[in-house]
């Protein structure tokens, strides 16, 4: 088993997934009920938790569930433009004393290396009047030749100068410009700056600099309709019931990209659940069958309020028959 497999049956099968955590509140009534039952001394709470950790636990042996994720590659977003203005100043300084028409440029670039891709936007580079907005790949060496390095695209956004083309002369003045020993401490603090958000980033934390992300290629099924029988699912009912709510099942298929607000992790999704079951408050209407689908997304760990989604909703009931 490979390390994304290991974690994406550890993520979708062994953790229980929280009762509407994010629910639906259409009303007043409907928002309190919903906090009503979502507190963690009722027994509604744990009924849940043991409902799923039950499926999860036999599923695999009744062959109504499966997973499966490949990892297609990651990627890293170097975001600089928090730095314009006079958190810059310095280099831009030293960049225009080098020379009339000297300009600081921001230079925008993607590259792939094997499964890593690379995004640098805004990254402020010192441009010669040799070099036009065209040749950000002469003045900053984006990709080391001796890498498997491949520049998928690279823009250069400069202030309004006077240029003067030359290929020999952009790469003669970008060599001299590489060598400025001032220059050169600028650069090396911003790539410093930019690997210690990133290494933060990758232990938990969150910066407007820096994004890491690993993309996972995910086959996701679960079918509660052979479940419904289980002991532990009428026990679910019947909480649902006595703390007011009616319980709910949906079908869904959804693809597209999914991310997920708990990891570094976005999924290239496929999945299908078969008759899931919720709980909804008496006081909540039935509402949109797609929003609910998202809610149970959601609440599985994959974000798709903020993600393009594609779901089609197959089966929408609430209510069963009167339960002890």
């Amino acid at each position: 088993m490979t390390k994304s497999q290991f974690f994406i049956k550890c993520f979708i099968f062994v953790v229980y997934y929280p009762p509407w955590t994010n629910a639906i509140y259409d009303t007043e009534d409907c928002l309190v009920a919903q906090k009503q039952m979502n507190e963690p001394e009722l027994d509604l709470l744990n009924a849940t938790k043991i409902l799923f950790l039950s499926f999860n636990e036999t599923c695999h042996d009744d062959n109504t569930c499966s997973a499966s994720a490949e990892s297609i590659g990651s990627v890293v977003k170097r975001n600089y433009t928090s730095l314009m203005g006079k958190s810059i100043e310095p280099m831009e300084s030293v960049c225009e004393s080098m020379g009339e028409d000297y300009k600081l440029c921001f230079i925008t670039t993607e590259v792939s290396n094997g499964n890593l891709r690379t995004q640098e936007i805004n990254k402020p580079v010192c441009f010669p009047p040799s070099c036009s907005d065209d040749n950000a790949t002469l003045v900053e060496e984006i990709c080391d030749p001796s890498s498997s390095c491949e520049i998928i695209s690279s823009t250069a956004h400069c202030p309004s100068r006077n240029e003067r083309f030359s290929y020999e002369n952009c790469i003669d003045d970008s060599t001299i410009l590489n060598a400025n020993r001032r220059l050169r401490r600028f650069r090396l603090g911003l790539q410093q700056s930019m690997t210690r958000e990133c290494v933060n980033v990758l232990v938990g934390s969150k910066s407007p600099v820096c994004d890491v992300s690993s993309l996972l290629q995910v086959s996701v099924t679960k079918d509660f309709k052979e479940f419904e029988e289980d002991q532990n699912y009428i026990n679910f009912a019947n909480a649902c019931k006595n703390h007011g709510g009616v319980d709910c099942k949906l079908s869904i298929y959804s693809t597209g990209r999914l991310s997920s607000s708990e990891s570094i992790f976005d999924f290239d999704s496929e999945i299908m659940y078969t008759e899931y079951p919720f709980c909804k408050p008496l006081e909540c209407s039935t509402g949109d069958p797609n929003i609910y689908a998202k809610q149970i997304l959601f609440d599985s760990g994959f974000d798709c309020f903020e993600s393009e989604c594609d779901i089609d909703v197959d089966f929408f009931s609430c209510g069963r028959l009167e339960l002890d």
